[in-house]
């Protein structure tokens, strides 16, 4: 009869059905990836928090450094214990990594990040979060910037001098994006 499977069409999916199918796993995964942002903001991870980013710096050369961060392994942090901020590195050459707190349009130096180029690690410890007058929880921003030897000297004159705010980045300092935020929920 016309409109019913032949035998030579045993287990064909018609193009209907195939589309029905695509449909499903689109709702699917947009269903599944609405409740897995769901479930990160509500524990304050962020969105950007994305397990193993990869992140190149803004310089345009060959041997750009290349600089990993990863993950943390909480986002929510005391006041005093803070967090330590780190990755993988190479081709860093002469730059250096640095990591500061954004708050509004200011960015304040906390601490040139240590370097072992042996393990092609990096380190930076963010420590006494927020000024001690922010009410429990508060939000922290930190970028880690790749600062060029221009760049590290304007800095560590800064941090010698005591002057750690900066109305932004010095020439030569390039933001490694996303940002990291934590949540500061306890003394």
């Amino acid at each position: 009869m016309a409109g019913e499977p032949t035998e030579g069409d045993a287990g064909a999916e018609s193009p209907s059905a195939k589309r029905l199918s695509r449909r499903s796993l689109i709702w699917v995964g947009t269903i599944v990836t609405a409740f897995v942002v769901a479930i990160a903001t509500a524990f304050g991870t962020g969105v950007g928090q994305d397990l193993f980013r990869t992140i190149f710096s803004s310089h345009s050369s060959n041997d750009s450094p290349l600089i990993k961060i990863a993950p943390l392994p909480i986002y929510v942090v005391s006041r005093q214990g803070g967090f330590v901020a780190k990755g993988s590195v190479s081709n860093l050459g002469a730059d250096t990594i640095w990591l500061f707190d954004h708050v509004g349009r200011a960015y304040y130096i906390d601490v040139q990040a240590v370097v072992d180029p042996n393990n092609r690690t990096w380190s930076a410890p963010d420590r006494h979060l927020g000024s001690g007058s922010e009410q429990l929880p508060f939000s922290v921003t930190a970028v880690v910037v790749v600062a060029d030897p221009q760049c590290t000297s304007v800095l560590q004159t800064s941090v010698s001098s005591g002057n750690t705010k900066m109305p932004g980045l010095p020439s030569g300092c390039h933001p490694i994006k996303p940002p990291i935020r934590v949540t500061v929920n306890k003394e």
